[in-house]
């Protein structure tokens, strides 16, 4: 199966089995994900892995309700960290009002 195809039979799940994801499949999602190219090779996120499910259940109303949230297993929470963004520009010499500029954006 080719990239595009894969791409395309995406889907969003929000039926989950009861049971723990096994550790080794998480290291290497989290493998995968901490290897995946990014601008300067600063790799600008941090990964919270969400399990208990008190936190999961705050999680699910911080996300507007959404029920799937709460009964997933583990959710992952990708933050984009701005501070390693500022210190690459420092790092580099350059402007980093771009950077400033997506970041109100995303506000």
């Amino acid at each position: 199966m080719d990239l595009y195809e894969l791409m395309m039979k995406r889907r969003s799940v929000r039926a989950f089995q009861d049971q723990t994801i096994p550790e080794p499949i998480i290291e290497k999602l989290l493998d995968v994900a901490n290897n995946a190219p990014s601008g300067g090779n600063i790799q600008p996120l941090s990964i919270i892995l969400v399990r208990n499910q008190e936190a999961r259940e705050k999680l699910a109303q911080l996300a507007g309700g959404q029920p799937w949230v709460k009964n997933a297993p583990l959710s992952m929470i990708f933050c984009l960290d701005f501070y390693r963004v500022k210190k690459w520009a420092e790092m580099c010499q350059t402007d980093f009002r771009g950077q400033q500029a997506l970041n109100h954006f995303l506000k």
